[in-house]
C-alpha cells in the first residue's frame, strides 16, 4: 500500500471513527443524511481504489463487534453499517450472525433499529447466507417485530416472511403467523408478495375468502388474487361489507375485480348480475349531488346521476 492509499485509508477511518463518537456522547446523535452521503463516497472509493476493500472491511468489523449496549443511537450506527457491509459484499464474521442482532436487547426499544434489523435479514437470505430453519427463531421474530405500527417495519416484516418462508420451502408457517401475530393484515401482507401458483394454492388452503375482513392490506389482497378463484360467492359476500362502508369504494373494487377476472378467463356471472343491481339503482335515483353526510351514525348516499349513468351504461354494456 502506497503513501496515497494510507492516507485516504486514514481518512476514511478517522470519519467512522467521528461518527462512532457522536453515537457515545453525552447527548448521542447520528446525522444520518451525512453517513448515507459518506457510504456513497466509499462505493465511489471501492470502484477506484479496490485494493482498500478489505482494510475498510477490517476498520467495520472493529466498530460492529462487539453490538454495543449502551445506547441505541450507537447501536443504530451498527445496523447501518453491516446493511451497507452487506449490500457492498464485504467480508464480515456472520457465524449466528442474524441470530445475535434479532435478540439485541435494544431492539424492542426502536422501530428505526427493527426496521434496520429487518433490511438486513432480508440482505443475508438474499445473498443465501442464512441458517437452517428454526421454528423458535421464527417465532421470536412475530412476537417481537409483529406489534409495530411503523408503516416501514411492517412492509419490511412481510418482505421478510416471504422470503424466510419460500427459502425454507415453509409455507404452513403462514397458520402459525395467523395464531401468533398482533397485526391481523400480515399474512395478507406475506401472500400478495408470493409466487402465483403458490397464491392459488394457499389461497385454496387456508380458505383465505372463506371470512375476509376488511382493511387496506385485505383490500389490496383482495384486487390482486380475486381473479384466481373459480365461485364468486364468497368475493360477492366480501364486496356486500365493504357496501355497508362506502358506495364509492364498492364500485371500484366491483369493477376492479371484474375487469381482472374477465382477463384471467374467470366467472363474472353473480358480479355481473351485482353490476345490473347497482345500474338499476343509479338509474331510479332523481337525485342530483354526490354527498355523504353523517347524520345519528349513519350516512345517507346521494348519487350525481347526470354524469355517471353514461359511464355506467358502457361498462354495463361491456359486462353483459
Amino acid at each position: 500500500m502506497n503513501t496515497a492509499d494510507e492516507n485516504h485509508l486514514k481518512l476514511i477511518e478517522t470519519i467512522f471513527s467521528r461518527f462512532l463518537v457522536q453515537t457515545q456522547s453525552d447527548n448521542p446523535q447520528l446525522s444520518r443524511d451525512y453517513f448515507e452521503r459518506f457510504t456513497q463516497l466509499l462505493n465511489q472509493t471501492f470502484q477506484k481504489y479496490p485494493q482498500l476493500k478489505s482494510s475498510i472491511e477490517r476498520i467495520i468489523s472493529s466498530i460492529i463487534y462487539p453490538f454495543h449496549p449502551s445506547n441505541n443511537v450507537t447501536f443504530e450506527y451498527q445496523l447501518r453499517l453491516i446493511r451497507f457491509s452487506l449490500r457492498q459484499h464485504l467480508q464480515l464474521n456472520k457465524n449466528d450472525f442474524l441470530n445475535k442482532i434479532f435478540h439485541h436487547s435494544l431492539l424492542i426499544y426502536s422501530s428505526i433499529v427493527r426496521h434496520l434489523s429487518l433490511q438486513i435479514a432480508i440482505l443475508i437470505y438474499e445473498h443465501d447466507l442464512y441458517q437452517s430453519f428454526d421454528n423458535i427463531f421464527f417465532s421470536h421474530i412475530i412476537k417481537l417485530f409483529s406489534p409495530d405500527p411503523n408503516l416501514y417495519v411492517r412492509n419490511t416484516l412481510a418482505q421478510f416472511l416471504a422470503l424466510y418462508i419460500s427459502k425454507h420451502d415453509q409455507y404452513e408457517l403462514l397458520n402459525q403467523i395467523q395464531k401468533q401475530s398482533l397485526n391481523s393484515d400480515l399474512i395478507y401482507d406475506i401472500l400478495i408478495l408470493l409466487d402465483q401458483d403458490k397464491q392459488q394454492l394457499l389461497i385454496k388452503q387456508l380458505d383465505i375468502y372463506g371470512n375476509l375482513s376488511d382493511s387496506t392490506a385485505i383490500r389490496a389482497f383482495v384486487l390482486k388474487t380475486s381473479k384466481y378463484l373459480i365461485d364468486e360467492d364468497n368475493i360477492v359476500f366480501y364486496l356486500n361489507r365493504i357496501l355497508e362502508k362506502s358506495l364509492s369504494d364498492y364500485v371500484h373494487m366491483l369493477l376492479s375485480i371484474i375487469s381482472s377476472r374477465y382477463e384471467y378467463h374467470r366467472s363474472n356471472v353473480k358480479l355481473t348480475a351485482c353490476l345490473k343491481a347497482l345500474f338499476l339503482y343509479i338509474q331510479e335515483t332523481e337525485i342530483e349531488e354526490i354527498d355523504e353526510n353523517e347524520h345519528n351514525g349513519k350516512f345517507y348516499f346521494q348519487v350525481r346521476i347526470n354524469k355517471e349513468i353514461k359511464i355506467f351504461s358502457s361498462i354495463f354494456s361491456f359486462c353483459s
